[in-house]
């Protein structure tokens, strides 16, 4: 018996040991970047043995091989062990794809989801509302392979594609076990697609090439491509994406001198140029961002390229903004799975008006599906365009769409690339709310402000002459300009003009700066959810100790007015207790107010029947800039 249970202990090491090294050689897998081998190897393996690092990387596996619904066990056991953000969100993402708000209802409530459920589905109910608009038919010219991008060129399209071009070695992509993309051209010529062919034997890569796009009239061309020598390998050991330029010389393109912003160790991708050629919309994940991929922006000028500017957190999130393209009249659209949609990526437009950009707007079903839906090209004219999904043969392949709005037949060429979506969503007839925005000081119209709803989303920016227009239903909205005090303000009656003076702030660049800290019923202590935005205020006055600060407290309308009086001013006493405790100086708090239930920001007064996430709305408390401490 004792040798029976000796050889018995031996064999179960030798299989312990077995399969850490089938994990272990998973993870080279992952870290080479050799997706689908990787997620044999860790299907071999016993679940049991995963740490939580290797469920990281199997999840990030089936995401970058568009098999995510096949990670939700993963995501389950990740986001409840770890609460990270980005898990979370990925978590979130799938189940909106699956509609399974019943469980996003769960996790929220259990706090590893940080959304309000109720604001949640109401949004993403509303993009259904249009799903009849457009009808959308897949390309004939689309294959069992990857196919995406189009873009309109002379009186044709170039697009990307993974189909065999039987050549003599013809490489996969260890990602998708596909050709890499290459670029082909087709003509639409009476409704009916040419057979694609490649589009040029000067442009070649031995990765990937696309997307692309052109402009000057398609003498230049602006393109996706890897890095493809031994000595451009990152500190990661991959090949990163680049953006090339060429120009249409003799004709034959003729690669030109590289953008400067590349870098063997980030993505620079998916460009989108003006038709002049001087600005340039692109995607990367360059240090500095705010998650994945973002969306920057750089301007040529006479000494070259301008350093890339970040479109900021109006636009990017902790998630992927990708594949730009940009319309005439300046509109820009791109993907994202960071933003609320109907999972995925989902597609959004947005506009630079005084290089601010509105609030990206989704632009819905059926453009949008719950699978992965991106890079739009619209024609105004005939209002119909062009866009890639994988919402068919389950996200595995990309396949090439075009929309056209119901009730108009159109042929597939597309003449122009201006106007957006939105309009084409809803003729609004509503009347406008014309707002003039002035300088008290210098009784001057003021420029560049932004007028936002309560959740701060922008709906408008005022012009040069301190002019701004919103939706007549809009009653409540916030007036916001750097260097100059902030105004809420509440319509009671409409009328055509309005006109609000702005005064300047001693703040100057930091008005616009506000943290909101929210509490749980009848309490006053900082909660755990809340510890960053605390800790937030505590960084931003240490990093400038010239600033002071107003502390504003309220409560729901729940409790008598004078009890909720006391629990506002307890909250803010809190609030001041943590920052003194912190090392913030007396000093730089310049005021500490509590009000109550005295100023609600929704309906929810006395005997006024809401849901428990409308209620939380109010029990905050307000911190923003004051002035200059003395």
């Amino acid at each position: 018996m004792r040798y029976l249970l000796f050889t018995l202990s031996i064999l179960f090491c030798q299989l312990a040991l077995a399969q850490q090294k089938d994990i272990e050689q998973a993870n080279k897998l992952y870290l080479q970047g050799d997706y689908i081998n990787a997620i044999k190897k860790y299907e071999s393996c016993n679940t049991n043995d995963f740490t939580i690092d290797d469920k990281k990387k199997i999840i990030n596996c089936y995401r970058l091989t568009n098999q995510l619904f096949k990670s939700e066990s993963f995501l389950n056991e990740v986001s409840s062990a770890t609460k990270e953000e980005i898990y979370c969100n990925y978590y979130l993402n799938l189940l909106i794809q699956k509609k399974d708000y019943t469980k996003i209802k769960l996790l929220s409530e259990q706090g590893i989801l940080k959304i309000d459920y109720t604001i949640l589905k109401n949004k993403i109910d509303a993009l259904y509302n249009d799903t009849a608009l457009y009808k959308i038919d897949a390309l004939t010219i689309n294959t069992e392979f990857a196919d995406m991008g189009l873009v309109q060129f002379k009186n044709g399209f170039v697009f990307c594609s993974s189909r065999p071009t039987n050549k003599v070695v013809e490489r996969k992509h260890s990602w998708t076990n596909q050709s890499f993309l290459n670029l082909f051209y087709c003509e639409n010529i009476n409704k009916n697609w040419s057979a694609p062919i490649l589009f040029s034997p000067e442009i070649k890569c031995k990765f990937n090439l696309g997307p692309l796009c052109f402009s000057n009239k398609s003498k230049d061309l602006w393109l996706t491509e890897n890095y493809a020598d031994n000595d451009q390998l990152s500190s990661e050991k991959k090949f990163k994406l680049k953006i090339v330029h060429y120009k249409f010389i003799d004709s034959k393109w003729t690669k030109q001198k590289d953008i400067p912003f590349n870098n063997i160790d980030y993505n620079v991708a998916h460009p989108a140029v003006s038709e002049d050629g001087n600005t340039i919309y692109f995607s990367s994940n360059m240090p500095g961002g705010f998650g994945g991929m973002d969306i920057y922006i750089s301007h040529k000028t006479k000494k070259g390229w301008s350093t890339p500017v970040n479109l900021g957190a109006q636009i990017n999130t902790l998630g992927n903004e990708v594949f730009p393209t940009l319309l005439q009249d300046g509109t820009i659209y791109f993907s994202s799975d960071g933003l609320i949609g109907i999972g995925g990526l989902d597609l959004y437009f947005t506009k630079s008006i005084n290089e601010n950009y509105l609030t990206p707007i989704n632009v819905g079903a059926p453009l949008n599906s719950t699978a992965d839906d991106f890079h739009l090209i619209y024609d105004n004219k005939n209002k119909c365009g062009h866009f890639s999904s994988n919402r068919i043969n389950h996200g595995l392949n990309d396949d090439i769409f075009k929309f056209v709005k119901s009730d108009i037949e159109t042929n597939d060429e597309i003449k122009t690339t201006s106007s957006d979506i939105k309009q084409e969503k809803k003729e609004d007839t509503s009347e406008k709310r014309i707002i003039t925005i002035i300088d008290k000081a210098e009784n001057s119209p003021l420029t560049g402000v932004k007028i936002t709803d309560s959740q701060g989303n922008i709906m408008s920016i005022s012009d040069s002459n301190g002019m701004a227009e919103i939706d007549s239903g809009i009653n409540k909205i916030k007036i916001v300009k750097d260097g100059f005090n902030s105004k809420e303000v509440v319509f009671n009656e409409f009328k055509n003009d309005y006109q609000f003076n702005l005064k300047k702030n001693d703040g100057a660049a930091y008005s616009s700066w506000y943290k909101i800290i929210y509490y749980d019923l009848d309490k006053s202590d900082i909660r755990k959810d809340m510890a960053k935005e605390v800790n937030d205020i505590v960084d931003f006055l240490k990093a400038h100790p010239e600033l002071k600060i107003t502390i504003t407290s309220f409560t729901d309308s729940r409790a008598s007015v004078n009890y909720n009086e006391k629990l506002s001013q307890r909250r803010t006493n809190s609030i001041e207790q943590f920052l003194l405790l912190h090392g913030i100086p007396k000093k730089q708090i310049a005021k500490s107010a509590w009000l109550g239930e005295g100023i609600l920001v929704n309906n929810c007064g006395n005997d006024i029947p809401c849901t428990e996430e409308m209620h939380q709305l109010n029990r905050r408390t307000e911190v923003f800039v004051s002035g200059i401490s003395k």
